[in-house]
This record gives structure tokens, C-alpha cells and sequence, in this order.
């Protein structure tokens, strides 16, 4: 069963069609890789199908839903959470503060004046939650290998800790889908292998997960299925296997003429 799916899906950016026509589906508890060179449309469709930005034309639907035109802390809610390129952490936070402030959607005493009476009494409700929280954000930590420096502000990680931390943000909101854009920039072989397990384990908490990456080694090694864009359209979609032997992903990776050649 498709948890996501895009249909006819296009976007034009001042004459530029950075998105032709997308006719796509994610499938329950599947990795799936979304690849393509540079300009090809990865981002433009994460952002679309995550509210940041409007399709020109096409439809999204989650979980049968329709959602095109929902901003994206609604899409959030409904359970599609992102990352992004760049890392966006609260520096001044502890990766504990992070992860906390990460679960806001899913927490039960969201108002302000209400979690303020409830501290003050310390009512039972607010103590379990306080202790749930606590207890979740340990769980992360952990699924992300991260539990050994809670207290360390996330402005002092190192670079590889800090993506790490953005995916356990992510967590924190409880996804059935996460998008993960280049969750593995800048990390060195041994760095990328730990963050694939990380990957299959959160996928065996029953979370789908949908992987755009340039690292090819890490995609054929990962993911069930994958997805390939090119100039906004979508030329190939099959299993690694399939993808690696697909005569024009080979062409769209190599260029024409060096295909020829070879």
C-alpha cells in the first residue's frame, strides 16, 4: 500500500519546469532511494510534497489523503517529517533540549498556560508525560547511536553528530514517513556504513523512509527501491539491481558520449 504518492506532479519556477509530470509512489515500511545529478529535481519535489512549496499542477496524497496545498507543520502532523541539507539545530540546546523541543507536535500539553498550572502543581498527568518525554528521548539517542554525550551542546558536535542529531529531531516527532535529503554529507566510509544501520533500524520500527543522496554506494547498498529523476522527469524506477543495468540512468550518470564510447 502507497503511504505517499504524487500524480501528475509539476512545478515551474519562472519558466523553468523543475518538475514534469512526477508520477510516483512510496510504498509502507520500504527505504527508497530518490537520485539524480544536480538540477534534476530531488529537492524541488521533497519541498513539494512537504508544503514549502506549491505544485504548479498534480496532486500529493498521504495515506490516501490529498494534501496538496497543506503547510508543513500540517503535512508534519499528519506524520511526514523532513531533514534537510543543511543542518538547523538549536546550538545554544543540549541534544537532549533538541530532541525535546522535536517531539512539540506530539506532546499532549501544548499549551503554554496549561503546562504552566500543571508544573506548578505537579500533577500526576504532567509528571508521567515529563517521565514518557524523558524516557523517549533516551530511546532516540540510542536508535541513532548518540546516547553516550546527552548533555553536550549540539554548537560543539562534530559536523557527522550534528546530522545525526537532526535525523533524531526527526524521530522525535513521531514520523510514519521521513525524508532524509543527504543524511550522509560529509561523512567518511566508516561514518556512512553506521548511518545506513542507523537507517535500517529506524526502518524496522516500522517507519517508511525515503533517502535522497549523492553517495550511490550508499543508496544501492540501502535502499529496497529507487527512483531516479532527470531534467524534472522521472526516467527509471526499479530495484538496485534493476537501476544499476538501466541504460538510461547509465546514460543520464555518464553523459552520452562516454556511454558510447564504452
Amino acid at each position: 500500500m502507497a503511504i505517499l504518492e504524487t500524480q501528475g506532479l509539476t512545478k515551474d519556477f519562472k519558466g523553468l519546469r523543475a518538475l514534469d509530470n512526477v508520477d510516483m509512489e512510496v510504498q509502507e515500511n520500504e527505504i527508497l532511494g530518490l537520485v539524480g545529478p544536480n538540477g534534476s529535481g530531488k529537492t524541488s519535489w521533497i519541498n513539494v510534497v512537504t508544503g514549502f512549496i506549491k505544485p504548479t499542477e498534480g496532486s500529493v496524497l498521504f495515506e490516501g489523503r490529498p494534501i496538496s496545498g497543506a503547510k508543513p507543520y500540517e503535512v508534519a502532523k499528519m506524520g511526514m517529517i523532513r531533514t534537510f541539507q543543511l543542518t538547523s539545530l538549536f546550538g545554544n540546546l543540549t541534544m537532549n533540549g533538541n530532541i525535546i523541543i522535536g517531539g512539540f507536535l506530539k506532546r499532549r500539553n501544548v499549551s503554554l498556560v496549561y503546562s504552566f498550572v500543571h508544573n506548578i502543581f505537579h500533577s500526576r498527568s504532567y509528571r508521567s508525560e515529563e517521565i514518557e518525554l524523558y524516557q523517549k528521548t533516551a530511546e532516540i539517542l540510542r536508535l541513532v547511536g548518540l546516547e553516550a554525550s546527552t548533555d553536550v551542546l549540539a554548537s560543539n558536535m562534530p559536523t557527522v553528530d550534528q546530522r545525526k542529531l537532526e535525523i533524531a529531531i526527526a524521530l522525535a516527532a513521531e514520523p510514519k514517513l521521513l525524508l532524509l535529503d543527504e543524511p550522509a554529507a560529509g561523512m567518511n566510509p566508516e561514518e556512512t556504513t553506521r548511518l545506513m544501520s542507523t537507517i535500517r533500524a529506524i526502518q524496522q520500527e516500522g517507519i517508511t523512509v525515503v533517502v535522497v543522496e549523492h553517495n550511490m554506494k550508499v543508496i544501492m547498498g540501502l535502499c529496497n527501491r529507487i527512483m531516479v529523476l532527470n531534467y524534472g522527469v522521472k526516467i527509471a524506477d526499479g530495484t538496485p539491481e534493476e537501476i544499476r543495468r538501466d541504460e538510461r540512468v547509465i546514460e543520464c550518470y555518464l553523459g552520452k558520449r562516454e556511454y558510447a564510447q564504452n
